[in-house]
């Protein structure tokens, strides 16, 4: 695959998604502000580019995953939730793994507090074999007027119904961690392991309770990623300063 053009002195490129990112002191950020991982050094390739310049989904900025997924589970299980008015994702990923995968549809004619309940009700029963799963859930942020890039008007009313949703999970699983949202779901299908992208694989455990989407269920997969690297590096804090201080 022929390589791009080198980025410009003082840039450098993800290597996860190959998005150019500038240099803080000669070094990368701890985050990659497009795919939302810890950056590592890497080339710009012609794949990334070309996903840059085709995709647009959630008016974000995608770009192609340079290292391969690995499909072994690592024994460090996390649930990821991606909470909403309609459609909820639920996801446990043990490292790129997916050991579990549903997406849970509200009822028509149901209130946003009943769907809340059937939220936790459905997340109580899955953790009910699975003591101390850490959980990780995706917040949700003021409205901005924009949808897809482009000005909309504002519809509270799905903004409110995830929010019950979030308060309802939290407010139960009181250690979650909660992932701001943006980026989550929107990358490359690359990305995702093969059961979480197209028809629903049959031996997946979980159900899709006939939705036809697996935004949902990716972007819980983003947000439990996310939610495990925040959750590692709170403890490798934790260590270093215990090992400083003894």
């Amino acid at each position: 695959m022929a390589e791009l053009p080198a980025l410009p002195e003082g840039m450098a490129a993800c290597g996860w998604c190959g998005a150019g990112l500038q240099l803080r002191n000669g070094a990368l950020p701890s985050t990659c502000r497009f795919c939302g991982l810890r950056p590592q050094d890497g080339i710009r390739t012609a794949k990334a580019a070309k996903a840059r310049k085709t995709s647009s989904r959630r008016g974000s900025v995608a770009r192609a995953r340079i290292t391969p997924l690995n499909p072994d589970p690592i024994g460090e299980p996390i649930l990821g939730v991606d909470p909403g008015s309609k459609y909820t994702g639920v996801v446990i990923r043990d490292g790129d793994a997916v050991l579990y995968a549903s997406t849970l549809v509200c009822p028509e004619k149901t209130t946003p507090v009943d769907w809340s309940r059937l939220v936790l009700d459905e997340l109580k029963v899955l953790l009910a074999a699975r003591a101390n799963l850490p959980i990780a859930i995706e917040g949700v942020s003021d409205p901005k007027g924009f949808f897809r890039g482009s000005r909309s008007p504002i519809n509270p009313g799905h903004l409110m119904r995830a929010a019950i949703v979030l308060g309802s999970v939290v407010g139960h699983f009181t250690d979650a961690v909660i992932i701001p949202p943006g980026g989550n779901g929107s990358q490359t299908p690359d990305h995702y392991p093969d059961c979480l992208v197209g028809r629903r694989p049959g031996d997946l455990p979980g159900s899709g309770n006939g939705s036809r989407t697996r935004n949902h269920e990716q972007s819980a997969y983003d947000v439990a990623g996310k939610g495990a690297r925040q959750l590692n590096d709170t403890v490798n804090k934790s260590v270093n300063t215990n090992s400083f201080n003894g």
